[in-house]
């Protein structure tokens, strides 16, 4: 008996929340000297993952979208007490089906978001491990040779964040959010993506 999400060899949402809690689990492990995490320093790091299957609107007609992976990188400054603002650059690669002439489709898009968010840090005084719930709103483009060609697009993105501080200055998170572009065009086409679920895990430094 198979189970899909863990063992068909693809980057499922089941295999990389395993991965991520056994890397949490390890950096948590007795006996090692973790960093602890500060409100008041700068963030940095980077996020691979996976974009949840869901759908597209193209011109009002919906179309199904394929699970598919996403990365980024972000840059998060202090801000108050207990607050992060920041800024991040996204790649969602999506694949979606559709007709545009007899014969013709379009099949596997890159999507590129330029945001700017804000996040809060829910940390115990001295601990290794923080929450941080935040929402971005940013703006983004579609790389297509077809019929989107030129099509940008508001981005909003709202999640939460685990932190965990190792024994170096490099820590782990992982990430679970929606992700949605309520309104895009290019002046010809209409496009709406989502809401889609994202899982990511990734690096800070």
């Amino acid at each position: 008996m198979k189970l899909p999400l863990l063992y068909n060899g693809a980057l499922g949402p089941g295999r990389l929340l395993i991965l991520c809690l056994i890397a949490h689990a390890w950096v948590l492990a007795p006996g090692s000297n973790a960093v602890e995490i500060e409100a008041d320093e700068r963030l940095a790091g980077l996020k691979v993952g996976w974009l949840a299957p869901g759908t597209v609107k193209i011109d009002g007609v919906e179309h199904e979208t394929r699970g598919t992976y996403s990365f980024g990188a972000f840059f998060d400054f202090p801000m108050g007490r207990g607050f992060h603002y920041g800024f991040a650059v996204d790649f969602h690669h999506m694949s979606w089906d559709i007709h545009v002439g007899p014969g013709a489709c379009v099949s596997g898009n890159t999507l590129i978001d330029i945001s700017a968010g804000l996040k809060m840090l829910l940390a115990p005084a001295g601990g290794r491990v923080a929450l941080r719930p935040g929402v971005a709103v940013g703006f983004g483009f579609v790389r297509n040779p077809e019929r989107l060609t030129g099509s940008n697009y508001l981005a909003i993105r709202a999640g939460m964040e685990l932190l965990v501080a190792p024994d170096s200055r490099l820590g782990l998170l992982s990430e679970v959010a929606v992700w949605y572009t309520p309104t895009g065009s290019n002046g010809e086409v209409d496009i709406i993506i989502g809401p889609l679920l994202l899982i990511r895990a990734g690096i800070v430094f």
